[in-house]
């Protein structure tokens, strides 16, 4: 019989004589000499070694012990005695007398991990102790470090190179914007504890507030983590290198910024609405005169546009518009740019719209960012009312355009001033002598049709004796008749249809002359300038008539 059972059954049968004596002898019991439990001292820990040294008693006879990996738990006295604990790093049975103390170095153990040591003793009378247990924890000494980042929306996953818990430090989100400047953030968001967890080696830390489409950037002070021996992790310093992907390297390399931890929220659209609209709900838009597919349309947007993207040979902007049953739509050059009354949008189309047309507006999805890249939404308004204001009748001031008899184009302003017996005066009806200073006025009445009717052969200016002529043409010669016609629109424009000029004698020629389709005018404010303009003195030297030949 070897050491080792002669031992266990030294033990074993004065275990059990000693619990038959237990029965019967309870007022005088076996003394125990001294206590029998041995005593564990660790010292020496590092990274991946700690000394153990496991001492008896006097009294004791034979102490055992055993080293294992992990925190404390509980273990069978017996296998202790018996070395059947399966350690694979210490395990021994030691006679006091020859050893009363025994010293174990451990090596090649694993970082940041916890080991108990056991031990148990019987005594000279063979009574047997207590399990006792001591647990060491290695260290590597060094902070915790992330080994990779990764993130979905607002929550990041944060992987360290060792098990780490909760530290005291805190973590602050920078977020950025892709149509600002990288260098600096929008804003600031210090993450609360509760959105911070840590479980292993991975910490994970939701974001709250973030807004859509923005990069955020996790920066954390000392301390955020610690690994299990309370080592803080350092401070952690991400701004603003790499969030785009059309940064440069350079951009990183001069500004020497860290970046490795963010995250790019998802995208959303947002809306806006066309602010010029009325009490009926007519949304109004402004054809500027002789520019007559010259537009612009003031939005109320959810937030505000920050980029203007380059758009060649596409037409994100239309107009759709209804004439006379016939269905037309037509893409527009297009700008914008941010006003104090709200974002104005400028459109061209390649052609004029019908006076009458019932238009509508489509703008494609996406043609307008905000300052963190979430694109407008598509927008559409149906039979937006071609005007330029509510009309509160037929005085105001106008803008016009036309084409004379020669192919030239002009514009101008005219003032329609209400007077006592209902007429009208209206002064700088023409274009090429309103451009030399001379004015007007003529006289316009109202007939039973609720049309404006110029009577022929009206005194236009006073500087030399030129007439104003409503006149038509027959395919050959420009004919005087006694009136031209204006009819008034309900979107509040003018519409003079017939032929008119200006003569001394239409027979020697014409100064100016208008053929069909004549003037659209188009009204642009109701209340008339509190001083009108009369006829100047200027010299008319240089104004000669033109003769017409069709």
């Amino acid at each position: 019989m070897t050491e080792m059972k002669k031992i266990y059954s030294v033990l074993l049968i004065a275990l059990a004589v000693f619990t038959g004596c237990q029965q019967w002898i309870e007022e005088d019991p076996i003394a125990k000499v001294g206590t029998v439990d041995p005593s564990i001292t660790t010292s020496a820990v590092s990274d991946s070694s700690f000394t153990a040294t496991i001492s008896g008693v006097d009294g004791v006879t034979y102490y055992a012990y055993a080293i294992l990996k992990g925190d404390k738990k509980d273990v069978n006295a017996t296998k202790l005695f018996q070395k059947g604990l399966g350690s694979d790093l210490a395990e021994a049975v030691v006679n006091y007398s020859d050893k009363p103390s025994t010293t174990v170095v451990l090596n090649d153990l694993t970082p940041n991990t916890k080991y108990t040591v056991y031990a148990i003793a019987a005594n000279s009378q063979s009574i047997t102790g207590n399990v006792v247990s001591a647990t060491v924890l290695t260290s590597d000494n060094l902070t915790p470090e992330f080994t990779k980042a990764s993130s979905s929306d607002s929550v990041f996953t944060i992987t360290y190179n060792e098990p780490v818990k909760k530290g005291e430090g805190a973590i602050t989100a920078y977020v950025m914007a892709k149509n600002l400047s990288w260098t600096e953030p929008v804003e600031t968001i210090e993450v609360p504890a509760d959105n911070i967890s840590v479980k292993g080696s991975v910490m994970t830390v939701t974001v709250p507030g973030a807004p859509a489409g923005a990069y955020v950037v996790l920066g954390f002070e000392e301390g955020v983590v610690t690994n299990m021996v309370d080592t803080p992790s350092e401070a952690y310093s991400a701004l603003m290198e790499g969030a785009y992907e059309d940064w440069e390297d350079e951009d990183f390399e001069e500004n020497e910024y860290v970046y490795d931890i963010y995250s790019h929220m998802s995208n959303d659209t947002w809306e806006f609405e066309w602010l010029d609209e009325n009490a009926e709900g007519d949304t109004l838009i402004y054809i500027a005169p002789g520019e007559a597919t010259s537009t612009y349309v003031v939005f109320d947007c959810e937030r505000t546009p920050a980029n203007m993207p380059e758009i060649e040979d596409e037409y994100p902007v239309r107009m759709t518009y209804v004439d006379g049953g016939k269905v037309s739509s037509i893409p527009a050059s297009w700008d914008v740019e941010a006003t104090d009354d709200g974002i104005v949008l400028y459109f061209t189309m390649p052609e004029d719209l019908p006076v009458l047309a019932t238009a509508s507006m489509s703008i494609a999805e996406g043609i307008l960012e905000d300052i963190f890249g979430n694109p407008n939404a598509a927008y559409e308004r149906e039979d937006a009312y071609s005007c330029l204001l509510i009309s509160d009748g037929i005085e105001g001031v106008y803008k016009y355009t036309f084409e004379d008899a020669w192919g030239e184009q002009w514009s101008g302003e005219a003032t329609f001033v209400e007077n006592e017996d209902g007429s009208f005066s209206v002064y700088g009806l023409s274009g090429y002598f309103a451009a030399n200073g001379f004015m007007g006025p003529v006289t316009a009445t109202l007939n039973e049709d609720g049309e404006l009717e110029i009577a022929s052969d009206q005194m236009y200016f006073a500087a030399k004796d030129v007439k104003f002529f409503a006149a038509e043409f027959d395919g050959e010669n420009v004919n005087v008749i006694d009136h031209a016609t204006m009819s008034v629109l309900e979107n509040g424009w003018l519409v003079m249809e017939d032929a008119w000029g200006l003569a001394a004698d239409p027979e020697e020629g014409w100064w100016d002359l208008c053929l069909d389709p004549g003037y659209v005018f188009i009204k642009i404010s109701n209340d008339v300038p509190e001083a009108e303009p009369t006829a100047t003195s200027h010299s008319v030297a240089n104004l000669q008539p033109k003769p017409f030949r069709k």
